[in-house]
């Protein structure tokens, strides 16, 4: 983040203050990471790298294919990996409002296939001609729900491990609706978005009641443009919200979408950083309220949607993503460099989910496998088809090259930068650190490596993506660790360290997040907005305060005043991962607040934020302590 950014974030209220700290800032200039590899961290229970949760993209294999083998053998996947998601499940085989007859092929408990099945929400809303805000569409979201399950038990060949009932349905409600106007129209489209979690619920009951599906779970609602602080946080009310209170206690996963770019984040935002923090976090805080626990999430799709190119969508009259009709062209809307934009935002994601595995079932970039260049998603896939009929891999395929060689179980590494992600794994003799650069400008990072014994050899890979020309990947090879590295924006670094022996660990720390009874607190100037937090193991360990905030550009976004069980907290740095949102209409981003663990009680802790201005909300607050 820029020093204007920080200024304006911290809303600085005088000359001393702004002069401190600039002095501040020039003296710590260096960023600087601390890695211990002697030191396992657990994320709640998890301490191996799992990949399949991350190692992943949007399309599902259903033949043989021996590019796809090569891929997987070339990039340490799974061999039995078919792909993440398929847009097929019973549903669309119940055409027009007739639900088909099952046929029995199958008996016991089925077998799953690790893959995400869905469907576009017209799957259910088969007539647009029903005014669903005037009828009672629970007779057959009922029938077909058990039609569902008994087809996945009884003759589906692929069972999917995961079920998410639909692709992106709220943002089509009005879809269903194209005929009606006024009262009448918002009434409809109200009722198909209660519609919507109803049918989760009841598809969720039906597979459930049933032995034979035991090992399916039910992931929902496959929200597009999470844009919870709209409306004043009324679309967070009406659909996220509306969700969890109809059908969280019968589905298992929540499931969303994440991307940065225009159209999606009104002027070109970016949801990587604290945006995408602050979703995530009211969404457990939420679920924890309403449920008792924090449901697990699943990121059926995340990056950046990248543009088509101009002649394409001229000779195809397409808008954005919206392609009214087929059209045949031999117009190619493949680029490399508009096909790389996405890495860069994949990559920022990727590690802020890899720093919450726990509580991530399945994260999918949305990078598709094969095709040809005349089509849409060319732009977003993985390989492309040259004019011999071959393919080959577009430049999607570096994410995959970031993450080939992480394993192992992750240690200690801390970052004194919230804008550099840092996350370590030990395997064997090796140590990998992955680095990624959320800050809008370069940053030299200083690696301060604690003793794990002697380096043998040492590969730093770096990953560079440019907005107007094609990316760079070097590799370096070393005998020594280096000291330090600078980082661009939005590269991504894996250092790779080789010691002459297997690394031992000697102490480890786990990370528990405490989430409190309350949330979504309107904010009033000076006014205490209170926070407890019970059951929590504190007076050691690294503690942070994770505070979401939505408010107005202009308004201060942290508060002006923090306190931990009656014990002032003062914020010293910058507390706000990536930039400042002054791209997106206002901001909706997580504090990420050290705190000292000396004030954190065994037991019940209490918070007191205040503000001096009106307006907005704190949506949530987290005690996370790393101990």
């Amino acid at each position: 983040m820029s020093m204007k950014q920080l200024m304006t974030k911290m809303k600085i209220k005088n000359l001393f203050s702004a002069i401190m700290l600039c002095c501040s800032m020039v003296a710590n200039s260096q960023s600087a990471i601390t890695i211990d590899p002697a030191t396992q961290r657990y994320l709640g229970d998890e301490s191996d790298f799992k990949r399949e949760k991350f190692v992943a993209f949007h399309a599902l294999f259903t033949e043989p294919d021996a590019d796809f083998e090569k891929f997987k053998k070339d990039f340490n996947i799974d061999s039995d990996y078919m792909g993440s998601r398929r847009f097929y499940y019973p549903i669309a085989k119940a055409k027009n409002g007739k639900i088909p007859a099952v046929k029995k092929t199958y008996d016991g408990e089925r077998k799953v296939f690790e893959h995400i099945a869905t469907a576009p929400p017209s799957a259910l809303f088969y007539d647009k001609k029903i005014n669903y805000g005037k009828t009672d569409f629970m007779p057959y979201i009922s029938d077909v729900s058990n039609y569902v399950a008994k087809a996945l038990r009884d003759e589906w060949e692929q069972v999917p491990r995961f079920l998410e009932p639909f692709n992106e349905p709220m943002v089509h409600a009005g879809d269903f609706a194209t005929g009606l106007k006024g009262a009448d129209k918002k009434a409809a489209i109200e009722a198909i978005v209660t519609y919507i979690c109803k049918y989760h619920r009841e598809v969720a009951r039906a597979v459930k009641s049933m032995p034979e599906l035991k090992n399916v779970e039910i992931m929902g609602f496959g929200s597009a443009f999470p844009e919870f602080e709209a409306n004043d946080f009324g679309l967070w009310k009406s659909r996220f919200k509306q969700f969890i209170d109809i059908a969280g206690e019968d589905i298992d996963i929540l499931s969303l979408h994440l991307y940065d770019g225009s159209g999606v984040n009104n002027a070109g935002g970016r949801r990587s950083g604290s945006n995408l923090e602050a979703i995530l976090d009211i969404l457990q805080t939420y679920s924890y309220i309403k449920l008792g626990k924090p449901l697990p999430i699943a990121i059926t799709e995340y990056g950046r949607l990248v543009p088509n190119q101009p002649e394409w969508a001229k000779a195809t009259g397409a808008v954005g993503n919206k392609l009214d009709k087929k059209v045949t062209t031999k117009v190619s809307n493949y680029h490399p460099v508009t096909n790389s934009q996405a890495v860069r935002s994949q990559l920022h994601m990727v590690m802020s989910f890899m720093n919450r595995q726990n509580e991530l079932v399945r994260t999918v970039p949305f990078t598709i496998g094969k095709a040809p260049q005349s089509a849409m998603y060319s732009k977003s896939s993985l390989w492309v088809k040259q004019a011999d009929g071959s393919y080959e891999y577009s430049n999607r395929i570096y994410f995959f090259e970031m993450l080939k060689e992480i394993k192992g179980k992750q240690v200690v590494v801390k970052s004194d930068n919230v804008d550099i992600q840092a996350l370590g794994y030990v395997d064997g003799n090796r140590l990998f650190l992955m680095l990624n650069n959320l800050n809008d400008n370069a940053n030299e990072v200083k690696l301060n490596l604690c003793s794990a014994g002697d380096v043998k050899n040492v590969n730093v890979k770096t990953l560079k993506i440019f907005a107007d020309k094609e990316p760079v990947l070097k590799n370096l090879k070393s005998k020594n660790a280096p000291e330090n590295i600078t980082l661009a924006y939005g590269e991504t670094a894996v250092i790779t360290y080789e010691f002459k022996n297997k690394i031992k660990f000697d102490s480890k720390v786990v990370r528990t997040k405490y989430y409190s009874q309350t949330y979504l607190q309107p904010i009033q100037a000076g006014k205490n907005l209170n926070f407890t937090f019970d059951g929590v193991k504190g007076g050691v360990g690294d503690v942070v305060l994770r505070l979401g905030i939505g408010r107005k550009h202009g308004l201060a976004v942290v508060p002006d005043s923090i306190k931990i069980n009656g014990n002032v907290v003062d914020v010293k740095s910058d507390v706000i991962k990536g930039y400042d949102q002054h791209t997106r209409k206002q901001f909706f981003g997580a504090l990420e607040i050290p705190i000292p663990a000396n004030i954190v009680n065994n037991g019940k802790n209490n918070l007191s934020v205040e503000f001096a201005d009106d307006g907005g909300y704190v949506t949530s607050a987290i005690l996370q302590i790393e101990r």
